[in-house]
């Protein structure tokens, strides 16, 4: 009998401090949390009812349908967050990327209503880039350049890539008065209470070092495991001023990057690749780093070269699963085959999982959307698509007919 069982459904959390979605994991469906809720219990921040539904399936070894993302790799063969996850801490149980896993295989709950031991704070989407596999939700920067620039229009999609009215009410508003409603001012102090019970915490963004609070909330989890995720696209001089902050409360800094010169600055667009290595120079001058890579298909033709120059021991990939039309399998043939070998040559470790991915299925719909997706990405950012392989392109062509994916000089 298949194993439905996930103890993140049961210690994991991940909350958005703005807006109040959470979800048991970076990958599990997100639900919404209400002011009436959080008034009413005093850890309804993490005992809201879908997710007590939830448990309740999981414990009778149920399909929990939040949990698709990998319920569907799984179905596939393919690696999924669950089982990585199990199987890097079979192999390796003092760390995955910088998570400590020491109760990922051994940890069985039977309580529905539990207290977080995992704790992934989302501070802002506050974020001076627009990298490919991003969205409104995560990147101011994003969101402006959807209003600046129009919708994408993507079938499936629209809440990814279209700007709603709520969405131009964010975008006038300041950090600090998203910061200081009173659902966000809930969220915190149920966060606060409930620190102790909290083992190790993750924060993300957004860029987390731009986040106007974020010195208030390295102060709660003062002792705790906390580890910081950031993509380093801010100034030196801000960046110069958070480096104290981050050494006071040892916090483990993980910086988001997978790409190399011109991929790098295509898909982590924003600011230039010199930028970035004196940002990361200025940063390990005085932390230790480590990296964690997304991989899709748009990543993957560079990313052996970013692990050559930066050392595979240093980075944790993250394969992703949705959007479907960013998934590894959407390659050409050609691509796969020069891919599939350097992966083989610069991380062979992890190679085959890689490799997986890129021979699953093919969504149907994901080459046109795609070509969609990258037409208007590339032409709102002035971006040339030639710095991918032309069999790519040309296979992209193909697949949308007539051609709305133009090979833009600039």
């Amino acid at each position: 009998m298949r194993d439905y069982y996930c103890s993140q459904k049961f210690d994991w959390l991940e909350i958005r401090l703005s807006d109040g979605f959470v979800a048991s994991c970076c990958k599990a469906t997100p639900d919404r949390v209400t002011s009436t809720l959080l008034k009413s219990d005093p850890q309804g921040y993490f005992n809201w009812p879908r997710i007590i539904e939830e448990r309740e399936m999981m414990l009778k070894n149920q399909r929990v349908p939040g949990c698709e993302a990998c319920w569907t790799q799984e179905d596939q063969g393919l690696a999924s967050r669950r089982t990585t996850i199990l199987d890097v801490a079979s192999t390796n149980p003092n760390t995955y990327g910088w998570i400590n896993t020491d109760n990922a295989l051994d940890t069985t709950y039977h309580d529905v209503r539990q207290t977080p031991k995992f704790l992934n704070i989302i501070t802002s989407n506050t974020c001076n880039l627009t990298c490919s596999y991003c969205c409104k939700t995560f990147s101011s920067t994003w969101l402006k350049n959807i209003i600046d620039h129009g919708d994408y229009n993507i079938p499936g999609y629209v809440d990814r890539y279209n700007a709603n009215n709520l969405d131009q009410v964010i975008h006038r508003s300041s950090q600090k008065i998203m910061g200081e409603t009173e659902l966000s001012d809930l969220i915190a102090k149920q966060i606060q209470d409930g620190a102790d019970t909290v083992e190790q915490v993750v924060i993300t963004g957004g860029e987390p070092l731009l986040y106007s609070k974020i010195e208030e909330l390295l102060e709660i989890f003062g002792g705790k495991n906390i580890s910081l995720f950031t993509g380093l696209g801010l100034p030196a001089q801000r960046l110069r001023a958070m480096i104290p902050l981050l050494k006071k409360h040892q916090v483990k800094i993980c910086v988001s990057a997978e790409n190399t010169n011109s991929h790098h600055e295509f898909n982590r667009y924003g600011y230039s690749y010199q930028q970035f290595e004196e940002n990361l120079q200025l940063l390990e001058a005085d932390c230790e780093v480590m990296f964690t890579s997304t991989i899709s298909n748009l990543t993957l033709f560079d990313f052996p070269a970013f692990v050559l120059k930066h050392g595979r021991g240093r980075v944790r990939p993250n394969i992703v699963s949705s959007p479907e039309f960013f998934l590894p399998s959407v390659l050409d043939a050609d691509s796969k085959t020069r891919i599939s070998q350097a992966l083989h040559d610069t991380i062979p470790d992890q190679a085959e999982m890689m490799i997986d991915s890129m021979n699953a299925v093919i969504p149907t719909t994901a080459p046109a959307q795609l070509a969609a997706f990258l037409s208007k990405f590339s032409k709102t950012r002035g971006l040339a698509l030639d710095i991918f392989p032309q069999s790519f392109l040309d296979w992209l062509q193909s697949s949308n007919k007539p051609s709305i994916i133009p090979i833009v000089k600039v």
